[in-house]
């Protein structure tokens, strides 16, 4: 038996304990079917293991299949790297009354408002252009 501290710095891979205890403790939560949950971990941390995709009425945008396959990749990115994907809804005419729950956001498009909202984010925005854009 641990303490609930132990067992959460042996999970998170952190902490002074031996490497007996560190395995036994992953073990057992191998075995119990644990799953860390995100949004307590983001309470922590400050982190949302979320990327924002955003793309100027992206519901519209799943036609091409170029932007299909932009989404495919950085969702297979995403998940090897233990992160979420999320869209970001784009209003121009309405700006956001609250920041996305992201750690940085991908393809914005420069003229447009909610971009600029975005770019004021303590977040990293890579910036990403098509090929026809070029």
């Amino acid at each position: 038996m641990v303490s609930v501290a132990t067992a959460s710095q042996a999970l998170a891979g952190v902490g002074r304990m031996t490497e007996a205890t560190r395995q036994r403790v992953q073990q057992a939560a191998e075995d119990l079917g644990y799953l860390a949950n995100a949004l307590a971990r983001g309470l922590r941390t400050g982190r949302t293991q979320a990327l924002g995709v955003h793309h100027r009425s992206a519901a519209r945008s799943l036609a091409p299949s170029c932007f299909r396959d932009f989404l495919a990749g950085a969702i297979e990115a995403a998940h090897r790297h233990d992160h979420d994907i999320i869209v970001l809804p784009s209003d121009t005419n309405r700006p956001r009354t609250t920041a996305p729950h992201v750690d940085g956001v991908v393809d914005p498009i420069a003229d447009d408002l909610r971009v600029r909202e975005l770019m004021e984010l303590p977040v990293p925005v890579p910036v990403v252009r098509a090929a026809s854009a070029l």
